[in-house]
This record gives C-alpha cells, structure tokens and sequence, in this order.
C-alpha cells in the first residue's frame, strides 16, 4: 500500500478547496459590479430613515438621494439626517478600483447567498481612517454586495446589510439597507493601539441601528446640475 505525506497531503486538499483569487479575478469584480449599473446614467431615489440608538431620539426622515454620471452624488433631507457613508457603497460607482483595492479573505454564506469576503483597502492612503478595517461580501452568482463590516478605534463595529428589489430594466437596486452598530470593548485600555491614540476621548459610541428603506427610483430622468452644488 503506497504511504502518503500527510502534511502534504493536507496542503494540497487545502489548496484545491480553497479558491485563491488572483489580482486578474480581483479586477474582473469590478468590472463586474460597474456592468450591473452600466445603463443607469442619473437616478432619484425616495426613502425613509429610521434611527434607533441608545440615548439618542431622532424623528423618523424622509430623504431623497440625487445620482448623475460619472460620480455625482447627493442627499436631500427635512433636517439632519443620519445616514452612513458606507451605507452607500453599494450604489453605481461608488465602489471602484480607482478609489479602493480588494484582497480575498475567504468563501462565505450569508442567508443562502455563496459570497466572497474581502478586506477593503483605500488606495489614497491619506484617506484611511485610523484604526479602522473594512470587509466587503459580494455575492459570486449577481456580483451585488451584500454586507459590509467596519471595526474603529473607538472599539465601535459597524454592519450593513443590504436587501435588493429588481426594477423596470432588469437594474437591481438596494430596497433596505440596515447599519447596526455594537460596541466590542469596554474600556479604553483594551481599544487598539494606533498614532495619536491618546487624543481620543475614551467615552463609549452608542449601539443601535439604522434602517434605510427605498420607496421609490426613478431611473435615466433628468436631473439639473445645480442639484449637486453645495447649498450654504
């Protein structure tokens, strides 16, 4: 009988079984999401905000969101609105490989979906925000992403969950989006070590969530310019 290397043996079960992206791959998923959006040049979309947050009461929002070609962005809203800026990403070239890069952690299942989990790194590297980690899942069959996660140096992690809804066009386009925030520490001593630690205050962020739930798009409408100057 032929004696076999187990440690070898393991290595290669490993290495079939756990697919590797290559930066070519890693490329294509780009590609991959901006062709989901690729005939949506402008946008409007309705929703409502619901807030819920320990120690903190804010009255249900309606907001509107403003999209136009090639990255025109805005939000419109009665008053303050709460509304994260990862929450966004999911939204027609918010997320591309000219503002970020991916690096393939592993295979994942969430609610049924096969996805792949990413690290999330900015590529401007003056814009990364201390102490803090990005992961991406995007589903491998409709190239959507499907959570994000967000751990800071405040011991804050954040988790958005995103729900589709499939328009007129075949365009799907986020019916929910929820943000969850939960503390992970206790206590300053236990936060992360990064530079300039020690300017930040120790007081604990807030748990809670935010829900954001679209109503209504309209798709390729005109929007005006004008709409996306910043407003004093």
């Amino acid at each position: 009988m032929r004696a076999y290397n187990l440690p070898i043996l393991a290595f290669l079960i490993f290495l079939f079984i756990i697919p590797i992206k290559s930066q070519e791959e890693i490329n294509d998923i780009f590609k991959r999401i901006e062709k989901n959006y690729s005939g949506i040049k402008t946008f409007i979309a309705e929703a409502q905000i619901t807030v819920e947050m320990e120690r903190l009461r804010i009255p249900r929002k309606n907001v509107k969101l403003f999209f136009k070609q090639p990255v025109k962005f805005q939000i419109e809203a009665d008053g303050f609105a709460m509304i994260p800026r990862a929450g966004l990403l999911m939204f027609p070239n918010q997320l591309n490989n000219e503002r970020y890069s991916l690096k393939f952690v592993k295979v994942d299942t969430l609610d049924k979906l096969i996805t792949n989990k990413y690290e999330l790194n900015f590529r401007d590297t003056t814009r990364i925000p201390l102490g803090q980690q990005f992961f991406i899942w995007i589903d491998s069959e409709d190239f959507l992403i499907r959570q994000i996660e967000m751990t800071n140096f405040r011991g804050r992690s954040s988790r958005v969950n995103v729900e589709y809804g499939r328009l007129k066009g075949g365009y799907q386009m986020p019916s929910n989006i929820r943000v969850n925030f939960e503390n992970i520490v206790s206590d300053q001593a236990e936060l992360p070590a990064f530079p300039g630690r020690e300017r930040f205050p120790a007081k604990i962020p807030r748990s809670g969530s935010i829900t954001i739930t679209f109503t209504r798009y309209e798709i390729n409408v005109e929007i005006k310019d004008e709409v996306f100057e910043h407003k004093k």
